[in-house]
């Protein structure tokens, strides 16, 4: 599990339920440096997108199988396991920014062995993770930045529009003599 603070969760969430988007922050430089390639699904952004990433000595399978305000849901299978993780990206109100916390679970089956495996992807996710949301942040300052811009357009847009059609004040006109 990791967790970060970030922009507002109107900024956040669009990030978290477009898998295209994913790749920029979850997967990171790391990803480019190793050669991993990303193939999208059908459906790209909400409940049941897919992407699929292969690289050297790694590939799977992410989707999201939830998304709502508070975050989304995801099913992930790692290179020829049966057993998918599943994972969540929550978000919480934290003042005027967003806590995003990430967790990944699942079952390693194996019995006791199995058991020895959790410290392990612990220590490897966990830095995955804290680097990820690390670059979660950026995003979604950047989209924030991108909303306001709009909406400032959009308000002025309709103050000119208004002003246009508004009737001529009316003029005064004095008595004749």
């Amino acid at each position: 599990m990791a967790g970060g603070r970030v922009a507002a969760a109107q900024d956040v969430q669009p990030l978290l339920e477009d898998l295209e988007a994913w790749p920029k922050w979850a997967a990171g430089p790391e990803a480019d440096a190793a050669g991993m390639t990303f193939t999208y699904g059908a459906i790209r952004r909400g409940v049941g997108a897919t992407y699929t990433w292969k690289g050297p000595g790694s590939f799977g399978t992410v989707t999201i199988t939830g998304s709502d305000p508070g975050g989304v849901t995801y099913d992930m299978v790692m290179e020829e396991s049966a057993t998918p993780a599943h994972g969540s990206l929550r978000l919480t109100p934290d003042g005027d920014r967003t806590r995003v916390t990430w967790v990944d679970e699942g079952e390693f089956g194996m019995g006791p062995i199995g058991g020895l495996m959790v410290p392990m992807m612990e220590a490897g996710l966990g830095p995955h993770f804290e680097g990820g949301l690390a670059r979660l942040g950026p995003l979604a300052k950047e989209a924030a930045a991108k909303r306001v811009a709009a909406e400032e357009t959009v308000a002025l847009a309709e103050k000119a529009a208004a002003a246009a059609v508004a009737p001529a004040p009316e003029a005064a006109t004095e008595p004749a003599k």
